[in-house]
């Protein structure tokens, strides 16, 4: 008899760890995760899509995106109009990133706009990063629930709310982790990342987030139907702006990534003088971006510098 038969006799552990084994391939094989069916797409199963990775946020959000790819040396500073809204711009040159187009029930715009140190191009250092989703219709309440859960997200710096007699408002400062596989429940914001990865920009390890969510749901003076869904239906709009608290030029943090954590950053002068230089920011560009949705005849006040604008 052979070694090996000797050994698949006499040892039933190593021959039970053997059949797991091989049973393991088998699965992974047949039901990869993205990152395995990406090195090797000639395996027989399929991986679940980005739409499916994270969270309730992503698994509401976004099925069969159309993406198109704008020409990044173009241009825009002051503010740009999006439809019957004008988007006022932090101080800066930025460069449209990516559009994209979602089929119903999730009908809705995004826009993506990058601000960069540097080329623009391979080797720019991104200092700020500009995402709107906006949705023409109402949304069902489930995927309009989703798209504000950032608000209640204990991970926040800060969060406000506005009950206004027509719509909620929510403002929030949160750190975010960009050098994660998933650096967003939305799978919008991580294929944006993923494309300045692909251009071969240099992002920081974190960057920190305002955000802004408007919620304004369909009364029956609108036409909204009886439901049994504790939300109405409900357009939602959101705007996300991540900046780069870094060292100017460079993508260096100003602070260890570990103190970025809402529970560190009182204790490292840094980062906390930072966060609340963006945080008492943030307040005054809210109210530019109130103006342009609410008086988007009236051109929005110019925005005050941001503390991650290094420029001239």
């Amino acid at each position: 008899m052979s070694a090996f038969g000797q050994l698949w006799k006499r040892a039933p552990l190593w021959r039970l760890s053997l059949l797991v084994g091989i049973a393991g391939l088998g699965l992974a094989a047949f039901f990869p995760t993205p990152f395995l069916k990406a090195q090797c797409p000639w395996l027989p199963g399929s991986a679940e899509s980005l739409e499916k990775t994270g969270a309730a946020d992503s698994a509401a959000a976004v099925p069969q995106a159309r993406f198109t790819y704008p020409d990044l040396r173009e241009s825009l500073q002051g503010s740009v109009p999006l439809g019957a809204f004008i988007l006022p711009l932090p101080e800066g040159t930025w460069h449209p990133l990516l559009a994209a187009q979602t089929p119903p029930p999730a009908s809705f715009s995004y826009l993506a706009f990058v601000r960069l140190t540097g080329p623009v191009g391979t080797g720019g250092k991104v200092t700020g990063l500009l995402v709107v989703q906006v949705s023409p219709t109402p949304l069902p309440p489930a995927i309009a629930d989703t798209m504000m859960a950032a608000c209640h997200d204990d991970r926040n710096y800060m969060t406000q709310l506005r009950e206004l007699p027509r719509e909620t408002q929510c403002t929030f400062l949160s750190p975010t982790l960009l050098g994660q596989q998933t650096v967003s429940f939305n799978p919008l914001i991580t294929e944006t990342i993923a494309r300045l990865h692909t251009l071969d920009m240099l992002l920081p390890p974190l960057m920190i987030m305002s955000g802004w969510r408007l919620f304004r749901p369909q009364t029956a003076e609108d036409g909204a139907g009886a439901s049994s869904a504790s939300l109405p239906p409900a357009q939602v709009m959101t705007v996300d702006l991540l900046l780069a608290p870094t060292k100017p030029g460079t993508t260096h943090l100003l602070a260890p990534l570990q103190a970025w954590d809402r529970q560190e950053i009182g204790h490292v002068a840094a980062a906390r003088s930072y966060v609340t230089a963006q945080k008492n920011w943030t307040g005054q560009w809210i109210a530019r971006l109130n103006q342009g949705f609410h008086i988007p005849a009236l051109e929005p006040s110019p925005t005050p510098r941001d503390p991650a604008f290094h420029g001239p």
